[in-house]
Formats: C-alpha cells, sequence, structure tokens
C-alpha cells in the first residue's frame, strides 16, 4: 500500500484514482441540478473573449453579439465589429438584431400558455381549430390526425415551407395573408404520416400561430406582446423593422466575393410570422433566457411568472427525435438557432446548470457554433450525482471533520486508512482551523466509489476529494481537501 499526502490525506490502496484516470459523465437524463454562479466563470471569460475576437476576426464578422446569462440575468456581454459599417457605432447589448427562427420558441410558450389556460390540448387534432386541416392530404389510411404537438415537434408531415408564390415570406413585394397561408393547404399531400419522423418546417409553426390567434381571440403577434413581452420587460424585442430605432438597428449583409455588402430590405412575413419575424437584442433575450432557467430545480413557493415552472421545464424536454417543445434537446443543452435574409442567432441553454449563452450578428455567417463553443467552455458537462454510499460518506467525513475524534475516526475510516495515518485527528484540526466549518456546494465529478465536490466554508471554500470501499460498510479509504481555487 501507499499513502500519499497534500494537505489533509489521500489513498493508501493501490486500486485508487491514479492520474490518467477518468470519472465518466452521466447522461443528461441523470445528471444533477448544480446551478453556475456568475463569480465562477470569471477565469474562463477572459478567455472566451479572446477565442470571440480572433473568431469575429478571421470570420470577418461584420457584427457580433456574445452575452453570458445566469440565474443571475445578463452577466457578460461583448460586442465586437460595428452596428453598421458605414457609421462606426459599437455593438452594445442593446444592439437589435432579426432573430429568425428563434421566434418559434415564443410560439412554443404561447400555446403552452393556452394549454394551461384550458384553451387547447397539445394533443388535439389541428383541424379543431383550423378546419381548413382537414383537407390535407395523408399518405396512409392508418395516418394520425395532424395534432398541436406534431406541429412544435416538427413531425406534422408538412413540407419546410409550400412552393405556393402567395406564401412565399422571401419576396418584397407581398407578404402573405392568413387566408393564402390556409388556402395553400387545401389538398397539399403531406410528406410522411404525422408522428412517424421528423423535418424542421416553417410552415407548421406559422400555423401554430394561426392555431395562437384562433384559440386566443387575439393576433398572434398581440398575443405574444401582451402574455410574453410585457411580462418579461422585453421593450427591445419587436415585429417588424419600422419599429425599431435606426440607432439600434444592426445592419444586415450578405457576402459577395470578399466583400460584405447590406440588404436593404428584409423579409415580410406576413402570416407566416410566428415562425420568424422577431427583432431583438442580447439585453432583452437575457431576460428570456433568465426565465427559462428559472424554472429549474423543481420546488414550492410562488410559480406567478407568465408560463408555469413546469411548463417552461416540459417545453425543454425532449418529446420526440430531438425536439421538445420548439426547443432542440441535444444531450445536456436546449437551444435554438435563426436565419433570415441577412441575420444568424443563436441561443443556447443548459438549464439544468443555470446558465445560457446567446449569439447574434448582422451577417449571413451561422453562429451556432459560436454559442455552443462558448457554453461547453463555460459549462463543460453535466455530472453525475453522489450515489447513495458517496452521500453517506461524504456526510460522515464533514460530522469528522467539524468534531474530530477518535470513535468518528473509527465510523468514517477504513482500518487501512487510519493505520497508514496515524496523525489523522491532529491534520483534521489544523484544516479545520483552515477553512472553519463547511458544507457541500456542488458537485465536480463523480464515480462510482469516487467523487470530487466543491465545499463553501466559512474562512475560505475547500475542494474535497474522496474515495470509498467498494463493499459495505463503504468506509472512507482516500481523501484529500484543498483550497478551491488550487
Amino acid at each position: 500500500m501507499r499513502v500519499l499526502f497534500a494537505l489533509i490525506l489521500i489513498s493508501c490502496e493501490a486500486r485508487h484514482e491514479t492520474a490518467t484516470q477518468k470519472f465518466t459523465p452521466a447522461t443528461s437524463e441523470v445528471a444533477p441540478i448544480q446551478r453556475i454562479r456568475a463569480a465562477e466563470l470569471a477565469p474562463v471569460l477572459a478567455d472566451l473573449e479572446t477565442r470571440l475576437r480572433d473568431e469575429q476576426a478571421k470570420r470577418k464578422l461584420p457584427s457580433l453579439a456574445v452575452g453570458v446569462v445566469t440565474d443571475e440575468g445578463l452577466v457578460w456581454f461583448r460586442g465586437f465589429g460595428k452596428r453598421d459599417l458605414g457609421a462606426g457605432d459599437p455593438i452594445t447589448k442593446d444592439t437589435i438584431f432579426r432573430i429568425g427562427s428563434i421566434t418559434k420558441v415564443f410560439t412554443g410558450f404561447a400555446l403552452l400558455q393556452l394549454r394551461d389556460a384550458g384553451k387547447l390540448s397539445l394533443d388535439e387534432p389541428v383541424a379543431q381549430i383550423l378546419p381548413d386541416f382537414g383537407k390535407v392530404l395523408y399518405p396512409t389510411s392508418d395516418s394520425p390526425r395532424i395534432t398541436i404537438r406534431h406541429l412544435v415537434t416538427h413531425s406534422s408531415g408538412l413540407p419546410h415551407t409550400t412552393d405556393d408564390h402567395q406564401v412565399d415570406y422571401t419576396q418584397q413585394d407581398h407578404a402573405p395573408s392568413e387566408a393564402e397561408l390556409l388556402h395553400a393547404i387545401w389538398g397539399m399531400p403531406l410528406d410522411y404520416a404525422p408522428g412517424s419522423k421528423q423535418e424542421y418546417s416553417n410552415l407548421a409553426m406559422a400555423l401554430a400561430g394561426v392555431v395562437v390567434a384562433r384559440a386566443s381571440g387575439m393576433p398572434w403577434r398581440k398575443f405574444v406582446l401582451t402574455h410574453i413581452l410585457t411580462p418579461l420587460r422585453m421593450k427591445d424585442t419587436m415585429f417588424d423593422r419600422s419599429e425599431v430605432p435606426a440607432s439600434k438597428l444592426a445592419a444586415g449583409y450578405t457576402q459577395v466575393g470578399d466583400d460584405w455588402k447590406p440588404v436593404r430590405s428584409h423579409w415580410r412575413l406576413g402570416a407566416m410570422e410566428a415562425a420568424g419575424i422577431l427583432y431583438s437584442s442580447v439585453a432583452d433575450l437575457a431576460r428570456f433566457v433568465q426565465f427559462e432557467l428559472s424554472a429549474w430545480p423543481p420546488r414550492d413557493g410562488p410559480d406567478d411568472g407568465p408560463l408555469k415552472r413546469s411548463s417552461v421545464r416540459e417545453s425543454q424536454q425532449r418529446i420526440f427525435g430531438e425536439f421538445g417543445i420548439n426547443w432542440m434537446v441535444d444531450k445536456n443543452m436546449v437551444w435554438h438557432s435563426g436565419g433570415t435574409e441577412a441575420y444568424r442567432s443563436a441561443l443556447v441553454m443548459q438549464p439544468r446548470r443555470g446558465i445560457g449563452v446567446i449569439a447574434l450578428t448582422g451577417c449571413s455567417e451561422e453562429v451556432d457554433d459560436i454559442a455552443r463553443d462558448a457554453i461547453e467552455k463555460l459549462a463543460p458537462a453535466d455530472v453525475a450525482p453522489l450515489g447513495p454510499a458517496l452521500q453517506a460518506a461524504l456526510d460522515q467525513f464533514l460530522l469528522f471533520f467539524h468534531h474530530p475524534d477518535a470513535a468518528g475516526a473509527e465510523r468514517t475510516f477504513s482500518k487501512g486508512f487510519r493505520d497508514a495515518v496515524p496523525n489523522l485527528l491532529e491534520i483534521a484540526q489544523h484544516k479545520l482551523g483552515e477553512f472553519g466549518t463547511c458544507k457541500m456546494d456542488r458537485v465536480i465529478r463523480a464515480g462510482d466509489t469516487q467523487a470530487v465536490v466543491h465545499l463553501a466554508c466559512e474562512k475560505k471554500n475547500a475542494r474535497l476529494s474522496l474515495n470509498i470501499g467498494a463493499r459495505p460498510p463503504h468506509l472512507i479509504d482516500g481523501a484529500l481537501i484543498k483550497p478551491a481555487n488550487k
């Protein structure tokens, strides 16, 4: 056997963790709820700023706005490039970009509000609200009828959009009307039986917006303004370019050769608006993200937001394929992106960890990778919770640590460990003097018999590593406690 000392004590059996052993992270389904705190991000954010600056320069992006959001709100923002290459204004957290398909998340939010109010069911056939859906052509006799849930999970069988020029939202001289949109699905053959596969559909989400209007009795945009934007104080989230102050709007650019050329006209979505019309800023989207993050963890107490916490959590869970309710769900990440004529946007969250990243640009370069890379660096992975044996060992360790005595040592540590560390009580008393009383703050990583946890302590925070025996009574046979910043 070997004994290693580092501030207090560590392993005394050769089977324990070596420098090359890894902890296996858990899948998102069993990940614990470990909230990120803004103060913890400082060392990573300095490096992130350098990476973003290099990325903006390498891609020659005319503009890039990136924000980091935690439970505390927008905790970090950096703007790169210019709001308008001709004007020279800097990018700020209040600079407004078109966010495209992130609009769909707000449409899903609205449908959940209406569901919670008893105005609709996600599993009812859409034709009960929009009779025009009775005129689509199903591919098989056993195809289920299209439901609202099919719309929001992109599993309806409706195509991405329609070939009918009347609902071509990329045209500048005509905004499609609701009547034109509904007429376009008359006799439309579905691409597949609803619920049998998944294909992203702007048409489905445009029609979901009409469902919101019919079920609520008010136009989609009025409902979104009244029930989502106003309660969340999103005063800079707007529906039309004409509403956006010229001094705040980021100009949109498309690349022609090596140059960026400004796009003067924006798509007129008309009745397609629920699929991608919104304009917003990092500051405003941060308010929305903060609310989404606030749904975790499940808890008692007031639940008076614009949408129930349980419904927010429901929207973020995978329902079919890669979708929740208009959120894409990928392992531990929940996200959506957007792209219109000359804007790209991405919103990525780890809701259980309490962190989100927003990336916006006024050009046709995708920024999904920028947002995902940023959040992976800020919150590398969800980790497994402590199993019952490790949790019991940690609890026993803290009891001994706060009141070290011989009887407590025998209850806490294996005989081999106690034999290898004869001055255990002396070391424990010294460390109690250094750190003061402690409590477990969060899990850093965990396995079956090994764990590393962060301790919130009276004098200075600590990082504790524990190894326990594989068989009952699972006594501790390895431990290391040191300052958390080491």
